[in-house]
């Protein structure tokens, strides 16, 4: 019975934070006009997948997951780490975090662009303008961010934890270490095939290689980002 009320009050909480508008939030988070509220439809479509012995801890174990990838992703902020396997690491546990935010988008997107408003007594449809503005700027915004974030932040990371048991090697004829105005670090280059290399490095690995001279850079990097795992100067300028 307590565990049937601790189901309650999550389901509660979900809909305490969500704008109920006018029309009623059912308790599978979908709305009496069939509109759906995400947190809570996600809650209930995971809970009714999961197996009979784990309808009621499945849920908590994916908003677990999800917070503790968000977690994840502040660190990487606040350190700033872009090399080594540290960052891989926290590359792949932002992942569950960046496909859900990143579906959420796609979401909000399609949501916008093809919902249509409630007709009025009269049969009319309110907001035909707002409706195209949001068709013809929102829309099209919010589902290239949707795409843009899980590319990078879920996808990427999944194939470079695929790769990283084989990692790739290149060596670097012609590379610069440079800071941006805006402080972010990157390493640019030509391999000896011909091809253009770039990865984001972080402030370490800019203040060891930026007057390193060399006449090549040996590298050994995941291919999915480009997160550079060792460097090596491959021999000295003549």
């Amino acid at each position: 019975m307590d565990e049937r009320h601790d189901e309650d009050r999550v389901l509660e909480a979900l809909h305490d934070a969500c704008d109920v508008e006018t029309s009623p939030l059912g308790p599978d988070g979908v709305y009496a006009d069939g509109r759906i509220e995400p947190a809570t439809y996600l809650y209930t479509r995971v809970q009714r997948l999961a197996p009979r012995p784990f309808k009621k801890i499945a849920p908590r174990i994916a908003v677990a997951v999800c917070g503790l990838s968000l977690l994840t992703v502040f660190i990487r902020m606040m350190s700033g780490i872009e090399t080594g396997w540290i960052a891989v690491l926290l590359r792949v546990g932002g992942a569950p975090f960046g496909l859900v935010v990143g579906v959420f988008f796609l979401y909000i997107g399609l949501h916008l662009m093809f919902e249509r408003s409630v007709p009025d007594a009269d049969g009319k449809r309110p907001g035909l303008g707002e409706g195209c503005l949001m068709r013809c700027l929102a829309a099209p915004s919010s589902l290239l961010l949707g795409v843009g974030i899980f590319w990078a932040f879920g996808i990427l990371p999944l194939i470079d934890a695929s790769g990283a048991w084989h990692p790739s090697n290149t060596e670097l004829v012609e590379f610069e270490v440079s800071r941006s105005r805006k402080g972010n670090y990157s390493l640019s280059g030509t391999t000896r095939e011909g091809e253009s290399f770039y990865s984001v490095v972080d402030r370490g690995f800019y203040e060891h290689f930026r007057d390193v001279s060399a006449a090549s850079l040996q590298l050994e990097y995941l291919p999915g980002s480009n997160v550079v795992l060792w460097a090596a100067p491959g021999g000295a300028e003549g």
